[in-house]
Parts: C-alpha cells; sequence; structure tokens
C-alpha cells in the first residue's frame, strides 16, 4: 500500500513538472519563406529562421521583442542579425504580427515587414538600385520543440523503477 502512495506522488510530481515547463515563457523558434510577387525579382525566393525569448511579453498592447537568432537565404547570399540595425519579432496583444527585418547595406535593399492584425498581412519589400521595387509574399511557422518533452524519458525511467520495486515486494 505504501509504494502505490509513493507511486501517485510521484505522478503528480511528475504531471506538475511537465504541466510547468509547458506553462514556462521560453525560446521560440520560427521558420519563414516567401517569394517576390512583383518588380523585377518576380519569382525569386527567400527563406530562413530565427528565434526570440518570449519572457518579458506582457500579451498586452503592442510589443516587440528582440531576436535571439536569425538566418535569411536570398539571392544566393545569408543574412543574419549583423546585417540588419534592428530585428524584432513584432506583436499585438499576444498575436503574432510577423518579423520586423530590414537590410539597406546590399543591393536590393529588403525589408521584411509585420502585419497590422496578424502574419497574414505581413510582407517581404525590396527595392534594387536598378530595376523594379517590389512585393513579396511572406509564411511563418512555429517550431514545435515543447520543453517539457525532455523530461519524458527521466519521468518514465523513474515509474519503471518504481514498478519493478513494487513487483518484487
Amino acid at each position: 500500500m505504501v509504494h502505490y502512495r509513493v507511486l501517485r506522488a510521484t505522478l503528480v510530481a511528475g504531471v506538475t513538472l511537465f504541466a510547468a515547463a509547458f506553462a514556462q515563457a521560453s525560446t521560440v523558434d520560427y521558420v519563414f519563406n516567401g517569394t517576390a510577387d512583383s518588380g523585377s525579382l518576380i519569382g525569386e525566393s527567400y527563406s530562413g529562421s530565427f528565434s526570440f525569448d518570449d519572457t518579458g511579453l506582457l500579451l498586452t498592447g503592442s510589443e516587440s521583442a528582440a531576436l535571439q537568432s536569425l538566418s535569411l537565404r536570398f539571392l544566393a547570399t545569408d543574412f543574419d542579425l549583423a546585417s540588419s540595425a534592428s530585428a524584432t519579432a513584432d506583436f499585438q496583444d499576444g498575436v503574432f504580427l510577423g518579423l520586423s527585418y530590414t537590410v539597406d547595406a546590399f543591393d536590393p535593399s529588403f525589408s521584411l515587414v509585420s502585419g497590422l492584425a496578424d502574419t497574414a498581412d505581413a510582407y517581404f519589400a525590396y527595392t534594387p538600385a536598378v530595376g523594379a521595387a517590389g512585393f513579396g509574399s511572406v509564411s511563418y511557422s512555429v517550431v514545435p520543440v515543447p520543453a517539457g518533452l525532455a523530461l519524458l524519458p527521466g519521468g518514465w525511467a523513474v515509474l519503471a523503477g518504481f514498478r519493478r520495486r513494487t513487483r518484487a515486494v
């Protein structure tokens, strides 16, 4: 009987820790891609990824989170956080609007612009030194990497140990 109490207490503690891991703020990873839909670079595509820490977000009003990392590939060139003076993930009342990121020291200069209501109206804009400026689409996908999943193998091992111990008694 005592072993079942210990097992139950361990299960409750494990579930609580698992839930707490999901409730905590953490690093959020996104991937994105898009294509120039107009201008002289029509059909050119780009893609990349970025991450930010959502710990400081209050989920009310207009907010921005500084990026921890960014990689972008456009016109066979790689860009990162050092390529831009400012790079943020933007939010309105907790809703992700998109990425704000501008590169001026490249031809064409370009920007990823956050949406007003959500990512559906976010866009890519570019201005070449020669040729027509244009716009493009952008789509974002969050990369699901729940931190709590890392706790599962340890919890299973503890439960297996208790199960073996109760069978032996």
